[in-house]
C-alpha cells in the first residue's frame, strides 16, 4: 500500500478512536510497522485497531471512559520498536501496549514493558520466547509449538499420514519456524507416525535439503518458512514428482503465496489464527462489518488486533483500574470469546485456543476445520 495511504489509515484510526473523548480517556499503546525496510507497511493492524477502538467507544467506552489509541511505528526494526515503546510508556503514559505482530519485535518491546510494570498483548507474535520476558507481556495468538502440535495431529489423523518430512527455515535470532517443526515432529512421532526433519539457512541450499528428504519417500511435507521460500519448496517438490500434501504455517497467510504459487501451491493446506471463510455466525458477522467498513475480508493480521484490543478492554473493565499490576492480573485471569476463538492465559501467559485449518482451493483460501489445542 502506498505510503501516503498508510498515513491516511493511521489518521483515521486516531480520530475515529478520538471521537467523543475528553479529559478521562484511556490511553493504550499501539505498535504497527507504518515504515520499515524496502517500504514495508502494515495495514492490517491498524484496520483491526480501528474497528475495536470505535466499537468500544460507540458503546461508552470502559466504564464510561473513552479509549484511545496511540500509534506507534516499530519500522520492523528492533532499536526502532524499542524507542518506540520507551516513548510511549514514558512520554504518552499509555496504560498498556498492543501488538507488535513480529516476534523478535514483539521481544524488544516486551523488555521495555516489563521493566516499566506496563501489560503488553502482542497480536501475532508467535515465538514461544516473548512470554517468557515477564509476567506483564501476554499473546493473544495461540505460539509455534502450538500451531506445530496441531499440524501433526491434522497430519496423522486426517490426512493419514505415517511417514512424514519436515523441512524449516533457520536463520540468526528467528526460532519460531523450528519451534513449530520441532513440536510438529515430537507429536506426529508420540501418535505412531515416522518424521525426519532438516533446515536450510545458515549456509545450506533448501533445495539440496529438500532432495535429501523427499529421497526417504515421504508421504507429506511439513513446510515451515516464510512464504516466499514455501512456495519455490512446494514448485520444487512438485517438480521432482511429490504428489503427497503439504502442510505449512501461518507464514503462508499472505495473497503473494497462493498468487506466486499458482498450481505448486493448489491443494496445500496451513495452520492459522483465523480464515474468513469460516462459517461460524459470530465469524461471517465480523467479516460483513469489517468489509462493510474497509471494503477488504479480514486477514488474521486484523483479527488478532480487533481481538487483542478487546481482551484488553475487557481486562480494563474487569480490573476497575489502569494500574499495571491490576491489569496484570485481570488479563491473566481472562476467559475470552474472540473472533479468533476463546482466550484462557496458562500459566506463561499464553492462551489456550483453537487453530484453524486453511486449504488453497481454486487458487483461494477456503476453510478446512478448526482443531482445539
Amino acid at each position: 500500500m502506498h505510503r501516503l495511504r498508510v498515513a491516511s489509515v493511521i489518521f483515521s484510526l486516531i480520530v475515529t478512536a478520538s471521537i467523543g473523548c475528553a479529559k478521562k480517556e484511556i490511553l493504550i499503546g499501539g505498535l504497527v510497522t507504518i515504515s520499515g525496510p524496502g517500504g514495508s507497511s502494515d495495514t492490517s493492524s491498524p484496520h483491526g485497531f480501528e474497528l475495536a477502538f470505535a466499537e468500544c467507544n460507540a458503546a461508552g467506552g470502559i466504564h464510561g471512559r473513552p479509549v484511545k489509541l496511540v500509534v506507534a511505528n516499530d519500522r520492523a526494526d528492533n532499536l526502532a520498536c524499542t524507542q518506540a515503546v520507551q516513548k510511549l510508556i514514558a512520554k504518552d503514559k499509555v496504560v498498556a501496549v498492543l501488538g507488535p505482530a513480529m516476534s523478535w519485535l514483539a521481544q524488544s518491546g516486551a523488555r521495555v514493558c516489563q521493566q516499566a510494570k506496563v501489560p503488553m498483548v502482542a497480536t501475532t507474535a508467535t515465538d514461544p520466547g516473548v512470554t517468557r520476558v515477564g509476567d506483564f507481556v501476554f499473546r493473544a495468538c495461540y505460539t509455534d509449538p502450538q500451531q506445530g502440535e496441531v499440524g501433526a495431529r491434522f497430519a496423522y489423523d486426517t490426512l493419514k499420514s505415517r511417514n512424514a518430512a519436515a523441512i524449516f527455515g533457520k536463520y540468526f535470532m528467528v526460532t519460531a519456524l523450528q519451534s513449530a517443526t520441532e513440536s510438529f515432529a515430537a507429536r506426529f512421532s508420540s501418535l505412531g507416525g515416522k518424521v525426519a526433519t532438516d533446515s536450510f539457512g545458515e549456509g545450506k541450499d533448501p533445495r539440496q535439503v529438500l532432495d535429501n528428504l523427499l529421497a526417504a519417500k515421504p508421504d507429506l511435507l511439513y513446510v515451515a518458512a516464510p512464504g516466499g521460500q514455501s512456495v519455490a519448496i512446494a514448485r520444487q517438490a512438485r517438480e521432482k514428482g511429490f504428489n503427497g500434501p503439504i502442510l505449512g504455517t501461518d507464514n503462508w497467510d499472505t495473497p503473494q503465496f497462493v498468487y506466486f504459487g499458482g498450481p505448486a501451491v493448489e491443494g496445500t493446506y496451513f495452520t492459522n489464527h483465523f480464515c474468513a471463510a469460516d462459517t461460524r455466525p459470530e465469524v461471517q458477522a465480523f467479516v460483513r462489518k469489517y468489509v462493510g467498513r474497509f471494503g477488504i475480508e479480514p486477514d488474521a493480521t486484523a483479527v488478532m488486533a480487533y481481538d487483542a484490543s478487546r481482551l484488553l478492554f475487557d481486562s480494563i473493565g474487569r480490573a476497575g483500574s489502569t494500574r499495571g499490576p491490576a491489569l496484570r492480573d485481570a488479563l491473566k485471569a481472562a476467559d475470552f470469546a474472540g473472533i479468533s476463538g476463546r482466550m484462557k492465559f496458562d500459566e506463561s501467559r499464553n492462551p489456550l485456543k483453537p487453530v484453524a485449518i486453511i486449504q488453497v482451493q481454486s487458487g483461494k483460501l477456503a476453510y478446512n476445520s478448526t482443531l482445539n489445542p
